[in-house]
């Protein structure tokens, strides 16, 4: 009976934790003419998380799971979001973790049209 206590514990303890060890690019701007957004993901196991996020006018219209374990590609369609501090929400398994991804304001007018 205790080693299956023992088991369990360890087994709960060892799970990996979602740790997202860069982000590429580390920011990005609304209100370009292309409002498409690929951004690159690594860290340990982030292949298989899930990611969601509930900011007005963005939505992540795919995800592509490299054949490593450590990169994620996450496609964004930013078309009417604002800017702001956007929330990514990953998951993988029982574990959570969100990440505030900033979009500035383009204050350049000249891919506007």
């Amino acid at each position: 009976m205790a080693a299956i206590a023992l088991a369990t514990s360890l087994t709960m303890t060892s799970a990996p934790k979602i740790k997202i060890q860069n982000i590429e690019p580390q920011n990005w701007y609304t209100g370009m003419r292309d409002a498409t957004l690929q951004i690159l993901l690594t860290g340990p196991g982030l292949r298989d998380a899930d990611i969601t996020t509930s900011y007005p006018g963005a939505r992540i219209d795919s995800l592509v799971r490299l054949d490593s374990p450590n990169y994620l590609l996450v496609y964004l369609n930013l078309k009417g979001a604002k800017a702001g501090e956007m929330t990514l929400c990953f998951k993988q398994g029982k574990q959570t973790k969100k990440v505030k991804y900033l979009l500035k304001d383009r204050d350049m007018a000249g891919d506007k049209r």
